[in-house]
């Protein structure tokens, strides 16, 4: 039996079968008594500790649910103790999460071990003591408060890790990696993760840029069938639009014969010679054509007039529609991480200029200018941006809607409101471009559950 073992409740569950935990526990068996104190403190606050009360004899499925149960907790709990600090296990698993760039938390419970003996991850890391000499409720309340610390970031270090892993397990497969709102989350954290801890591992790194690569691939075989669609529609428009223009024409003569019925009627078999593939869109053309048609005839405008006015108007390409899109999120991602500089000393005004304009950059100005009179600031935390669509564009204007969660405080007189001032909620922006460069305009919250 070796000295020192951790492994899941079921080590012989199949890898795939781990599920994510607040923490992975590694030590020696002699401490198994405290760790079961420590195992019940911890399920008393509805955490899921990784902890294994078996003697299991090493085989090669028990490491593999040892790689996996360390690979899918957020922290690395050390419990060090002269036995586990000498422990060839407990060194393995050490190993493996300093591989994975999980966060190690190393906790003393018993004394009397040579420094040396120590893993080097290990002594780069602030001790937490729980001795029998110390206060068990305190020294618990110091760890519950370093798991929590950068807890976000943590959690979606974990959920990437092990999907990065599975990724690479099935050979990189593409099925398996990120697409839409999962990717656009991960390449904003993996960003956001300089100077951060744990940092991300590179096969995260790569499972991100290979998710991005086949993401953008996709696109672009989607944006090739959509030029090909557009082009056959393309086609029989141009088909329906002579032939709407051609009967318009007609109308008008068979209009100064009252004959309206047998335009009609021809119009009906031209629509019934198209392809049935197309037959929806021709309809809706044809639709459209027949107000113009009566819109114009009521004005006492001609044909040709009519005809030069549809050839004129155009719809935006998938690609510009693309371009468009990103620019807006990029925008609001922009203006959610200005705020704290804005809204707070040093009450970066020049900022604000640059990310707005009309309405809503008048409205910025008054509550700058209000919480310097009122020696006040918000200060904001964590923010992002889901569920995001545009929902129209018009020439240099864009309106767009999105989900956005920020954590916001407000203090006056350094003081901090008891009100919390964040949430989530769902928030509506018009974009116009000035001077060449996108801005918001306006923007109105939609709802706040």
């Amino acid at each position: 039996m070796p000295a020192a073992i951790s492994t899941n409740n079921s080590s012989a569950k199949m890898v795939s079968e781990v599920r994510p935990n607040d923490v992975f526990i590694s030590y020696s068996r002699r401490d198994k008594e405290f760790v079961q104190q420590l195992d019940s403190a911890f399920r008393k606050l509805n955490r899921d500790p990784w902890v294994d009360w078996n003697d299991i004899q090493p085989s090669e499925d028990w490491w593999q649910a040892i790689e996996a149960g360390i690979e899918a907790a957020e922290t690395f709990v050390f419990v060090m103790s002269p036995d586990s600090v000498i422990s060839q296990v407990c060194r393995q698993e050490v190993e493996h999460a300093v591989n994975h760039n999980k966060r190690l938390l190393p906790v003393v419970r018993r004394e009397g071990f040579a420094i040396q003996d120590v893993h080097p991850s290990l002594s780069r890391h602030n001790w937490l003591f729980f001795r029998e000499t110390d206060d068990f409720n305190q020294a618990f309340q110091l760890l519950i408060k370093a798991l929590d610390t950068d807890l976000g970031h943590v959690r979606a270090h974990t959920r990437l890790l092990v999907r990065a892993i599975e990724w690479d397990k099935k050979d990189r497969n593409d099925s398996f990696l990120l697409r839409g709102t999962d990717l656009e989350e991960a390449e904003d954290w993996l960003n956001q993760s300089a100077g951060e801890q744990p940092e991300p591992t590179q096969l995260q790194k790569e499972y991100i840029a290979g998710s991005r690569k086949a993401e953008t691939a996709r696109q672009k075989a989607e944006i090739r069938q959509q030029r090909m669609f557009i082009t056959g529609i393309g086609v029989f428009t141009l088909l329906s639009v002579g032939a709407a223009v051609a009967a318009f024409i007609q109308w008008q003569a068979a209009d100064r014969l009252s004959n309206e019925n047998k335009i009609l009627a021809e119009k009906n078999m031209l629509l019934l010679n198209l392809p049935n593939a197309y037959e929806a869109i021709l309809e809706d053309q044809v639709n459209f054509l027949r107000s113009k048609i009566r819109e114009a005839a009521r004005a006492g405008r001609s044909a040709r007039a009519l005809q030069s006015e549809i050839y004129r108007s155009e719809s935006i390409s998938p690609v510009r529609y693309a371009e468009l899109k990103k620019a807006a999120r990029n925008l609001m991602n922009e203006w959610l991480q200005a705020k704290q500089e804005i809204f707070a000393p040093p009450f970066n005004t020049r900022r604000l200029e640059e990310l707005t304009t009309g309405a809503r950059l008048e409205r910025a100005r008054l509550a700058v200018h209000w919480l310097q009179l009122n020696n006040a600031y918000f200060k904001y935390g964590e923010s992002k941006i889901s569920d995001f669509r545009i929902v129209s564009v018009n020439g240099d204007q864009i309106v767009c809607e999105a989900e956005e969660t920020e954590a916001v405080t407000y203090y006056t007189n350094s003081k901090q409101s008891p009100t919390d001032q964040g949430g989530t909620r769902r928030t509506r922006y018009i974009m116009e471009k000035e001077d060449g460069r996108w801005k918001i305009s306006d923007s109105q919250t939609i709802n706040n559950d």
